[in-house]
């Protein structure tokens, strides 16, 4: 099933955003995840309080569901990451920091041309900090560091040629 289609089922953009940015907040350390959860929690424990039972049935089975459809959840949709997701540079950072842990370059050639994603972490990195070598830096990459190569040489134009 393409995109659009996907998008035209019943409730699909409103449930998936807000599911969708639990799922960056939470990958990021989970500030409103936990908050949320602190939320539901307390209003369990009132609804308890009241012997409100289904209410609580309710708000628990919400709350496991929120809880499991943001952690099992491998990686973040393209499309969400491309057009929905307000980038800041928290997020530039943190997928950069992800990919760089992985074992994948994060040179500005594999950036560029590794897909839109990546362009786009490599768009918003420079327009935050200026460079490409400056987000990097902020990312605790050393710049000189994707720059070597598996010899040990730093590749520079006399090495290449």
């Amino acid at each position: 099933m393409d995109r659009h289609k996907f998008l035209k089922l019943p409730r699909y953009d409103e449930e998936v955003y807000f599911l969708q940015t639990l799922r960056v907040d939470h990958a990021m350390g989970g500030a409103m995840f936990d908050k949320l959860h602190e939320i539901l929690m307390v209003e369990i424990e009132e609804a308890k309080k009241r012997s409100e039972d289904e209410k609580v049935t309710s708000l628990e089975l919400f709350l496991q569901q929120i809880v499991e459809a943001v952690r099992s959840y491998g990686e973040l949709e393209e499309d969400f990451l491309l057009n929905r997701v307000i980038w800041t540079k928290e997020l530039t950072l943190h997928m950069l920091r992800k990919r760089y842990n992985s074992g994948q370059p994060v040179n500005s050639g594999s950036m560029q041309h590794g897909g839109k994603v990546l362009r786009r972490i490599l768009e918003k990195g420079k327009r935050f900090f200026g460079s490409w070598d400056d987000c990097l830096e902020a990312a605790g990459i050393p710049p000189e560091d994707i720059r070597i190569s598996k010899k040990g040489q730093k590749v520079t134009r006399n090495v290449l040629l």
